[in-house]
């Protein structure tokens, strides 16, 4: 969740969406059978290309999950349903307490936070 990130990263700037159940931002971490890869790579490089726009993430699934996303109506299930009905895989969402999911180094400043957090742990 946004709470859960901006109190162990204070300062991040992240890409945050608010659905029905809360405002969250994205995880990097994915558990996917290797026979299921082929069927949605397609959409999962468009997904990764509009990650930063989450209209245009929305606009991949259909103008259904927009008006739901802009009505503030949008929920995780609506969008697992939709996501099974154009792969036909059940892709399950999984909120997490651990903020370091959905880090990204691809910026300066992260690899700065990065560097900052990481001299905190003893190895």
């Amino acid at each position: 969740t946004k709470a859960v990130n901006e109190a162990r990263f204070p300062g991040v700037v992240r890409t945050y969406v608010r659905l029905k159940e809360g405002i969250f931002t994205g995880g990097n971490l994915f558990l996917v059978r290797s026979q299921m890869i082929e069927r949605s790579l397609d959409l999962a490089v468009k997904l990764v290309e509009r990650r930063k726009n989450p209209i245009a993430m929305a606009r991949l699934f259909g103008l259904g999950l927009v008006f739901k996303y802009l009505f503030r109506s949008l929920s995780i299930a609506a969008v697992e349903k939709r996501f099974y009905q154009m792969t036909g895989i059940k892709g399950r969402a999984l909120i997490s307490d651990y903020a370091e999911i959905g880090v990204d180094v691809d910026k300066p400043s992260d690899l700065l936070l990065a560097q900052e957090h990481l001299g905190e742990i003893s190895f």
